[in-house]
């Protein structure tokens, strides 16, 4: 039976046409016959007259339906498990190094499952530990009852980045049997994780550990806060400013302050950045003003033309062209005209009436013009920083939000420009607006990247704040662009 007006209208034409053929035949038929013919020839030709109701119809229930692409269970792990797993730690080139061999012993496999196994079943956390072979008992009696014990050839070297790591495992081992139930319903819960979830599990505890290993710096600070930056478009301007005032009256308490004042100041700064769509693009100058290395003779003419976007220094001291170009892109970038980022395709709106459609507009002068000769000038300082950045991601055809940590672009052989360029590119990208990227690189799949149908993470979750959270225990500044109120109001009682 056909479903909308335009298959109809193709089966009420089809008739008609046989009706023609067959008048033309035999001219003896009745009247009665020839009556049928017009009919069905009128009603041909008012069924083709389309409606908002049969054009509806026809795209969500086609004759020919797309098939769903295959489910990709490696990617869909990874993104459920990794974010309890690349979190702050003072020291995660040895946190990577002690969890990349664990990841290669059955007994850590089979441990974390049974005691994720043994909470989401209600078992209490002191019963459930026992599972974990890192952990061992003391003796009866003495506190703390248990203690850990990492067998790495090179175990944690200090108390908290083994708390932070035990904690990180822990929460990995309910992600994964969360993941189980979810994906496999709850009787998979009687059983052990199946071959393929295992594999996968194990690849995602490698892929941590070299995300952590490819870290530039040796000692981080853990206590220091996150930026979490909202998606909004245009409204990104708002975010940008309020940055470029923040950081600017930073930069002239610094120059004011005393020796010992400065040294406060420098203490009090972000540590990371997690955003989604236009947050990934106001990461990159906040990636390059908390960049503590000295520039290269070489950049002095890209910082030089750099400053000159802005307004200038917000203080009159020279020995700080880096942060001096990241407040001048905070201050230019953001307030740029639509017709200066986007492109338009060739064709017209009708054309996203095909299967084919892709999307109206392209980011090409946003690429060449802003993302290209950043990471061309600065990807390098910003990458060998201890500043971490973080953009938000979703594959469409897989359901899954991906956050892609920069510090996977450093992985061995992995193009480290491209790698970010298409992460901030994914990010902004939105359904027929902007098309989706085929491949991004988070490291699961080293060089080669990880092929879906990707677009902005905040499809999925508009504000990252909960990675933010997940990275610095807590110690966030969630920037939304969104009205905490639908409607303004003057009085808040009863709100």
């Amino acid at each position: 039976m056909p479903r909308g007006h335009g298959a109809w209208c193709a089966f009420s034409l089809s008739l008609a046409g046989k009706g023609r053929y067959v008048t033309s035949m035999a001219r003896s038929h009745s009247t009665l016959s020839t009556s049928l013919l017009i009919l069905a020839l009128v009603s041909g030709v008012g069924a083709c007259i389309p409606t908002i109701k049969s054009v509806f119809v026809d795209m969500s229930y086609p004759d020919d339906p797309p098939k769903s692409a295959a489910r990709n269970i490696p990617l869909s792990v990874d993104a459920s498990v990794a974010p309890a797993l690349l979190v702050g730690y003072e020291h995660p080139q040895e946190i990577g190094a002690c969890l990349a061999e664990l990841a290669t012993t059955a007994s850590t496999l089979d441990g974390m499952w049974s005691f994720g196994d043994c909470m989401v079943a209600g078992g209490a956390r002191s019963a459930c530990l026992s599972k974990l072979p890192w952990i061992a008992a003391a003796p009866s009696g003495t506190t703390p009852p248990f203690s850990l014990q990492f067998k790495c050839a090179k175990a944690p070297s200090t108390d908290r980045d083994r708390l932070a790591l035990a904690l990180s495992l822990d929460d990995a081992s309910v992600a994964i049997v969360s993941y189980e139930l979810a994906a496999l319903g709850p009787s998979a819960i009687r059983d052990p994780l199946p071959p393929i979830v295992r594999a996968a599990f194990g690849r995602t505890l490698q892929h941590a550990a070299q995300v952590l290993q490819a870290d530039p710096v040796a000692t981080h600070e853990t206590k220091l806060p996150a930026l979490s930056l909202s998606g909004g478009a245009a409204n990104g301007a708002f975010v940008a400013g309020f940055l470029y005032a923040l950081l600017g009256v930073r930069e002239q308490a610094r120059f004011y302050g005393s020796s010992a004042q400065r040294a406060l100041v420098d203490h009090e700064r972000f540590g990371s950045a997690f955003g989604s769509s236009v947050g990934s693009l106001i990461g990159l100058p906040l990636d390059l003003y908390f960049t503590d290395a000295s520039p290269s003779p070489a950049l002095a003419p890209a910082l030089d033309a750099c400053v000159k976007l802005g307004s200038g220094k917000v203080a009159a001291r020279g020995d700080r062209s880096i942060q001096d170009c990241g407040l001048a892109l905070l201050e230019h970038d953001f307030v740029a005209n639509e017709w200066e980022l986007l492109c338009s395709r060739p064709g017209s709106a009708l054309d996203l009436l095909k299967p084919d459609a892709k999307s109206l507009l392209r980011f090409d002068p946003l690429q060449q013009g802003h993302v290209d000769p950043f990471l061309k000038n600065f990807g390098a300082l910003t990458r060998d920083n201890s500043f971490v950045r973080t953009v938000m991601v979703a594959d469409l055809g897989q359901g899954v939000l991906e956050g892609l940590d920069e510090r996977a672009c450093r992985l061995s052989g992995m193009d480290a420009d491209k790698c970010e360029r298409e992460g901030i590119l994914t990010s902004v990208s939105e359904p027929v607006l902007a098309p989706s990227r085929d491949r991004v690189y988070s490291g699961l799949e080293g060089p080669a990247g990880e092929k879906g149908t990707w677009l902005d993470g905040g499809l999925m979750s508009v504000n990252p704040a909960a990675r933010a959270v997940a990275y610095t225990n807590g110690k966030v500044l969630a920037i939304n662009t969104f009205r905490a109120l639908g409607t303004p109001v003057e009085v808040l009682a009863g709100l």
